[in-house]
């Protein structure tokens, strides 16, 4: 075997190593000798979806999901890279609430998708009419959440409520200045959807002005 020859197969087998360990580190180092940044995907799964326009946020971009199943960020994160995922827009038709276990962490060479959304039941309004109010008016829901109103309308509790749950709403405070008296109507019943037959009638309290007469 002359000097050519052997040179030959020493380039062709070091180019053959030199091949190889691009493949193992393509990576993490490009064969150029640049480097490139791995680029990693932060999901999950979603469970109990039922309504409409579910909207995550995940790291600085919003996504909508509309269904149960596993979901996936559309932008990548790189190697290190710290991610958050938090709900940004509850589902609705029906309203839900969703929560998020698993949603912060950091990327680690693979993507993520240990993160887990769960919505709950359906849950609904509990909403009144108010007609003929002329002051303030104190209501209440079940001992568990107090509401003022100062106007006639359409108007609604703050929580929605599950199906099943029995309510009740009574009057704390009747108007004054000037003095009402306000009367609920359909004020007890059970949630089976938006509740919306509760009804708030208010009507002003007379005096009659009186006195006497004298030296006529």
């Amino acid at each position: 075997m002359n000097k050519d020859t052997t040179k030959r197969r020493a380039a062709l087998q070091a180019g053959s190593l030199y091949i190889l360990i691009c493949a193992v580190s393509a990576q993490v180092a490009g064969c150029d000798g640049g480097t490139t940044t791995p680029q990693y995907r932060v999901g999950g799964t979603v469970t109990g979806l039922l309504g409409n326009g579910l909207e995550i946020w995940i790291h600085g971009a919003s996504q909508t999901i509309t269904s149960d199943g596993a979901f996936q960020s559309e932008r990548v994160f790189a190697t290190g890279e710290a991610f958050s995922v938090t709900i940004l827009g509850p589902p609705s038709n029906p309203s839900q609430l969703c929560t998020v276990e698993g949603g912060s962490g950091v990327v680690e060479r693979r993507d993520v998708d240990s993160v887990r959304i769960r919505c709950g039941p359906p849950i609904f309004q509990v909403g009144f009419t108010v007609t003929g109010l002329h002051a303030p008016l104190g209501l209440r829901l079940n001992d568990a959440e107090d509401l003022k109103v100062v106007s006639d309308g359409t108007f609604a509790f703050s929580e929605r409520r599950e199906i099943g749950y029995r309510y009740d709403v009574r009057i704390t405070a009747q108007p004054q200045s000037p003095s009402q008296s306000c009367v609920v109507t359909n004020a007890t019943g059970e949630v089976r959807g938006d509740v919306t037959n509760i009804a708030i009638t208010c009507v002003t309290t007379k005096f009659s002005v009186g006195g006497s007469i004298t030296g006529l």
